[in-house]
């Protein structure tokens, strides 16, 4: 592995986490505006945040072991 792709695996969770966060808000106001939850049940954007690194790194590791299943000749 090179240099940037050690630099991508590091800024990856972080950066894609910070997408999914954004999503999960957007889905929340939503919902707040459509009258589903209050405005006071939108979870803390941090929490939104770390939920979305949880999903890459859950994703990440899912297609490593997939990769490795593959090339081993598992699958």
């Amino acid at each position: 592995m090179n240099g940037l792709g050690f630099v991508l695996m590091i800024l990856a969770p972080p950066i894609l986490g910070l997408v999914f966060g954004l999503i999960q808000l957007l889905v929340y106001v939503v919902l707040a505006k459509a009258g589903r939850i209050t405005a006071e049940q939108i979870p803390f954007f941090p929490i939104l945040w770390l939920r979305g690194m949880l999903v890459v790194v859950v994703l990440g590791v899912l297609l490593a072991v997939l990769q490795h299943l593959d090339t081993a000749g598992a699958v």
